[in-house]
């Protein structure tokens, strides 16, 4: 028996507007760097894609059923 859950855009950017994550993000961005974030366990990647959609973050991530993966990888090249 498994367990899994889902992270909806709201709990995302709640996280990303943290004091402690903006904080570090003003600094990366201070620097001339583009910020990276991974994810595990990321499913269909809609981390990864808001992060880069609403951010400009590079992203990756990691998930261990191929079928997520492979779906993901389709989702981005279409758009």
């Amino acid at each position: 028996e498994g367990s899994w859950g889902v992270t909806y855009l709201e709990s995302f950017m709640r996280i990303l507007g943290h004091p402690a994550l903006q904080s570090s993000l003003r600094g990366v961005a201070k620097a001339g760097r583009t910020p990276k974030v991974a994810v595990l366990g990321s499913a269909l990647g809609n981390q990864v894609v808001w992060g880069s959609a609403a951010f400009g973050f590079e992203g990756v991530g990691y998930d261990v059923l191929d079928c997520c993966v492979e779906k993901s990888k389709e989702i981005v090249g279409s758009l």
